[in-house]
């Protein structure tokens, strides 16, 4: 019941932080009253009308995937619009949340009448609390998110790399295992991707002070996909060459967005460095439970295309992050008791 009320307070996060976003909108695109009314209208539309079609969908053919992919799709959605280019994009973006929001509910409502057992309405509050604090959340966090220049931007390429790492993580052995060969094979495989990934780090820090941090960041999420794809469709040695280099382009940039996160909160480096290891990377983590349960519902080869896909997405987003400023010394805040 905790994890659905978690899943819950997610999906409604995102529908919260849209009257957050409004004013910041607003102004970016000099929108009347009735545009920005608009978007509320497509967030209530689109996460409330199509709800029955899930619900349906649930019962005919059982969905539990659309638990992590409706808090997925919703978070991304609305993380996308905040940065979108144009208020026609932001418009779709919105729609896309709330597509995510509507996946959500029928599901996990279901669920949680059956993890409620004989106390149903208990358990259907507590499943409800998460979506309440959520929603009052958003408003909260949305606010100093979007005054943080470039960071959320950044954060969503780490989770979409973060995917990328905790999928490989998660299924190379599995993957391997399932062609035939042995669980030491797929482990040494495994273990190849993670010590070369780590050397990787070695190359890609010099490199990206040397020429800049968002080139660096952009070619290892231009190498990454594709060479997920060879390991994937092509195997043998130079499938096991490709999961090593791959390695590099995911790994190896651990270091430098952790440096970019820093450099667009010079004065809040503690907050910017728990934001991309912890909650960036933590998404990544929790997006795995998402490719476990398409391995299950399609094939495991599918969850690795996944994988391949998502580093995509992020240089998608890298493309629109600003230029860090390189300074020869971050200067934190003093805290004054």
């Amino acid at each position: 019941m905790s994890a659905l009320a978690a899943g819950h307070l997610g999906t409604d996060f995102a529908n919260g932080a849209l009257p957050a976003l409004l004013p910041f909108l607003t102004d970016r695109f000099s929108l009347s009253y009735t545009l920005a009314a608009a978007l509320m209208l497509a967030s209530a539309a689109s996460s409330s009308l199509v709800q029955p079609v899930f619900g349906l969908w649930s019962d005919r053919r059982g969905a539990s995937w659309l638990l992590p992919g409706g808090v997925a799709v919703a978070g991304v959605g609305i993380a996308l619009a905040a940065a979108a280019p144009s208020y026609w994009l932001v418009m779709v973006l919105v729609v896309v949340s709330g597509v995510g929001v509507a996946a959500y509910h029928p599901e996990g409502s279901k669920f949680a009448a059956y993890a409620s057992g004989r106390k149903r309405a208990s358990g259907m509050s507590a499943f409800s609390i998460g979506g309440n604090i959520g929603f009052a959340l958003g408003p909260i966090v949305a606010t100093p998110l979007v005054l943080w220049l470039g960071l959320p931007i950044l954060l969503a390429v780490i989770g979409f790399r973060s995917l990328a790492w905790w999928g490989l993580l998660t299924f190379v052995p599995l993957w391997e295992v399932s062609l035939g060969h042995s669980k030491s094979y797929a482990n040494h495989l495994l273990a190849l991707m993670l010590l070369v990934g780590g050397l990787g780090t070695i190359v890609v820090g010099p490199a990206a002070d040397r020429v800049g941090r968002r080139p660096v960041l952009i070619a290892s999420l231009v190498a990454a996909g594709p060479l997920i794809l060879v390991f994937v469709a092509v195997g043998g040695g130079l499938g096991a060459a490709a999961l090593a280099l791959a390695g590099v382009s995911v790994v190896g940039t651990f270091g430098l967005t952790m440096v970019m996160s820093q450099e667009y909160l010079p004065r809040q480096i503690g907050m910017a460095s728990g934001l991309s290891i912890g909650f960036s990377i933590g998404l990544g983590g929790v997006a795995t439970l998402g490719l476990g349960a398409l391995a299950d519902a399609v094939d495991l080869r599918t969850a690795l295309y996944v994988c391949a896909a998502a580093p995509v997405a992020g240089l998608a987003l890298t493309l629109l992050l600003p230029s860090t400023r390189m300074r020869q010394k971050l200067e934190p805040e003093i805290a004054v008791p």
